[in-house]
């Protein structure tokens, strides 16, 4: 049998990156690329010009930053409370829906006879 009449799985081919990712890329390289060259600028001038007007240029050229570290910072917190929640949530539909104790919850409910029986 000749290859390429059907016999056989189709060979697996990548699908080819669109012109969005990279250019989405391209732009997430050089915020980044940015970033770092600012604060390398920042630390040298710390580093070598210690004084009250080398101060007062890094804030005038770096508040700007400031808000966007906050937001950063502040997505991995509100994405673990948010989770707390949800397993919370998760727990207590658990416990309802199989009548369970807390501490049969917790364990899963996997003991044997660990459903209560209806009234």
């Amino acid at each position: 049998m000749a290859r390429g009449t059907g016999a056989g799985p189709a060979p697996r081919t990548r699908r080819p990156a669109s012109r969005d990712d990279d250019d989405r890329a391209s732009v997430w390289a050089f915020v980044w690329t940015l970033f770092a060259f600012k604060l390398a600028t920042v630390a040298l001038m710390l580093y070598h010009q210690r004084s009250a007007v080398s101060d007062a240029v890094i804030v005038a050229t770096t508040w700007y930053w400031f808000p966007l570290l906050g937001v950063l910072a502040t997505a991995p917190i509100a994405f673990h409370i948010r989770l707390r929640k949800a397993r919370a949530r998760r727990e207590e539909l658990l416990r309802s829906e199989w009548m369970l104790d807390e501490d049969e919850a917790r364990r899963g409910g996997e003991e044997s006879g660990s459903r209560k029986t209806m009234p």
